[in-house]
């Protein structure tokens, strides 16, 4: 009863195990897993580490529930609340920021793509239709809430670590929000900027 009195909850469980390229053969689903994984443990190891410690060693219980309901907040957020963060609606201006640059190491991102291309020549990351581009557009959606919330919780910690004079800390956890969180939600923006011009033709 209570997934179906949220939408934003059920189109966040849809998905999770929904598959935008479900036309694609199993061995090039294979590889995709394969390199998705690559990069999605080296980010989190790169980037989590730092924060489960500090969380570990410095955060109070207390401080620690109420940064994680921060955090939750953001999964629930309506679509046309994360479209006003949004820094611009013209993909050049993600260009100009070399945003489209992060695509090369990240999940289905043209590193894969090229790796995936050379076995399957004809491969297409996205499937044609309109149906598809939608469902891509919606996900771009589920993973700005989920860096936007982990942002949050990055961003709260560093504002803690420097309050309490660990500068060292406090400028790790920065970076580490850049790397894992801001630029990624850019990039969902440029993403969902390039599909909704192709859904619209």
């Amino acid at each position: 009863m209570a997934i179906a009195g949220c939408p934003e909850l059920k189109t966040i469980l849809y998905l999770m195990v929904a598959d935008p390229n479900d036309h694609i053969d199993r061995k090039v689903r294979r590889i995709r897993s394969w390199y998705n994984a690559l990069f999605t443990v080296g980010w989190s190891v790169l980037c989590l580490y730092p924060v489960g410690m500090f969380s570990w060693q410095f955060l109070k219980p207390t401080m620690l529930y109420c940064f994680i309901g921060a955090c939750i907040i953001c999964f629930f957020l309506p679509g046309k609340f994360i479209d006003k963060l949004s820094l611009s609606s013209r993909a050049s201006f993600y260009k100009k920021l070399k945003v489209d640059w992060v695509n090369a190491l990240t999940q289905n991102g043209s590193v894969v793509n090229r790796r995936i291309k050379t076995i399957r020549p004809n491969y297409q990351s996205v499937k044609p239709g309109t149906k598809a581009i939608k469902r891509l557009i919606a996900q771009t959606y589920m993973f700005e809430k989920f860096h936007l919330g982990l942002s949050i919780y990055f961003f709260l910690l560093a504002v803690y670590a420097g309050c309490h004079g660990l500068w060292f800390w406090a400028v790790t956890l920065l970076v580490a929000n850049i790397i894992y969180n801001v630029l990624p939600n850019l990039l969902q923006q440029y993403i969902r900027l390039r599909l909704t011009k192709v859904a619209d033709r």
